[in-house]
């Protein structure tokens, strides 16, 4: 399986190119030559112990594979190279890496505030509660309280993927707040990320979409479009919540936001969508991720050539 978290030096930068061909575990979900004969029932595999589900393009999705986290904080004792990407996920579309896990940076002498920012919650495509992280990190790299994640259910009917699951985090221990997250997955890779915050009171929540250093962002009234090149393009929009307005972190330092890790020792900037509010428990919202493979026509009609770029200290919404 394509490794996450902290994992061998130069595991991120070989998700993000994959003309090394012979070096990456990740071709062997991405080549199109294990497409062809792919059985349906192939297009979902789910290791409940490991923790992972895992969904693969069929006849029409070029090299679609979507990474769903589904486990616990850690399955070993000590829980020194766990992340708090509990219900994160990874996207590839086009065979190219579209979101993605920004990763491990793990600086020596100094930088515990790097360390810990790529362990966080925030550094994952999940939601934050209340500023929280899923799991209570410790100063060396260890964690005190986990939080609890639960597979609730999965399925492939009719084309549609569906995985269900919920994590509960330490300070919530007797289950008062509660996120589950439901994706869906249809035949053409169109992916649905459908998110039930459980609780009551008021809460402010925060998502996070990280993309990879090549894909280029441009906004459209409704939705952003995320550009890979020629190859195609992504639609993220939110259905029923048109007010929400997206904000954008590229190489932000105070707080951190925007980066990935190239290896354990060099980062690089990368464009960070956040969706922010505050809200009356329970809560839904759903993300809807349209996949527009061999899109060149759309990107130049779009301007998705155009890189955008925020480095500002702040949140700011990217440019029209």
């Amino acid at each position: 399986m394509p490794l996450l978290g902290d994992s061998a030096m130069d595991d991120v930068q070989i998700r993000c190119d994959l003309a090394k061909q012979g070096a990456s575990d990740l071709n062997y979900w991405l080549r199109s030559s294990l497409h062809r004969n792919m059985h349906p029932h192939r297009r979902l595999q789910v290791f409940p112990d490991a923790g992972y589900a895992f969904v693969r393009g069929g006849e029409g999705e070029r090299g679609f594979h979507l990474t769903f986290d589904v486990g616990p904080f850690s399955r070993c004792v000590a829980a020194n190279h766990a992340h708090c990407d509990a219900l994160s996920f990874e996207l590839f579309a086009g065979g190219q890496p579209i979101l993605i896990d920004p990763g491990a940076y793990l600086p020596w002498g100094k930088g515990e505030q790097w360390t810990r920012y790529f362990r966080s919650t925030a550094a994952h495509n999940t939601v934050v509660i209340d500023g929280h992280d899923q799991s209570e990190l410790c100063d060396l790299a260890d964690a005190r309280r986990r939080a609890i994640t639960t597979l609730l259910a999965y399925s492939h009917d009719r084309g549609v993927v569906r995985i269900a699951a919920e994590c509960v985090p330490y300070w919530a221990a007797n289950g008062e707040v509660r996120h589950q997250r439901e994706v869906l997955c249809a035949s053409g890779g169109n992916t649905t990320i459908r998110d039930r915050v459980l609780g009551n009171g008021r809460h402010h929540l925060q998502w996070s979409f990280h993309f990879a250093p090549q894909v280029e962002l441009h906004r459209r009234p409704g939705s952003l479009n995320a550009c890979f090149g020629q190859v195609g393009a992504l639609t993220l929009r939110v259905p029923d919540k048109p007010e929400l307005e997206p904000l954008v972190a590229y190489g932000q330092t105070n707080p951190l936001r925007g980066w990935m890790a190239i290896s354990s020792s060099k980062v690089v900037p990368i464009h960070t969508v956040v969706y922010g509010l505050e809200v009356t428990l329970p809560y839904e919202i759903e993300f809807r991720l349209d996949v527009q493979p061999e899109s060149g026509r759309l990107a130049e009609r779009c301007g998705l050539h155009r890189h955008t770029e925020c480095t500002s200290e702040t949140l700011t919404p990217i440019h029209a």
